[in-house]
């Protein structure tokens, strides 16, 4: 009823807990001089008549597999942080290499619009000495006749 006996013709070793996934191959290991008489005794001393199970306490299967399992699951929770963290940053130097692209887009129109005014006034100011040395000359040409 509530005692893991081994079925017909194989031994404690070879059963699997109840609850425990199928697929994995985990074996309940337990001394072979463990009673089942004295676990149900235990059960039904406490005034209750109910049919308890035999172990009321969750017991370990595999250790070493559980231990593996442990560090398994301690590298995926670490490489879950350490993922998040490094997706935020990601996410945080993209955002800045997209805001520091849009400043430098718009100094180089501020700049490249200051380049061309610069240029025009030289180029209009090249007139306007060309223009002043012309009319200078032609006063010059006008004092001689």
């Amino acid at each position: 009823f509530g005692t893991f006996a081994p079925g017909v013709g194989s031994s404690i070793g070879d059963q699997l807990l109840p609850g425990s996934p199928s697929k994995s191959s985990t074996l309940v290991i337990a001394a072979p001089s463990v009673s089942t008489t004295a676990a149900t005794a235990a059960s039904t001393s406490n005034g209750n008549n109910s049919k308890a199970p035999g172990f009321s306490m969750p017991i370990k299967i595999d250790p070493e597999k559980e231990k593996s399992l442990s560090i398994l699951r301690k590298k995926i929770h670490s490489s879950e942080f350490e993922r998040e963290q490094l997706e935020t940053e990601y996410l945080s130097l993209r955002a800045h290499y997209v805001h520091e692209s849009q400043l430098v887009r718009k100094t180089r129109g501020y700049e490249m619009g200051r380049w061309k005014f610069l240029k025009e006034l030289m180029e209009r100011r090249g007139r306007v000495l060309g223009l002043m040395r012309c009319k200078v000359a032609m006063a010059r040409d006008v004092e001689r006749l």
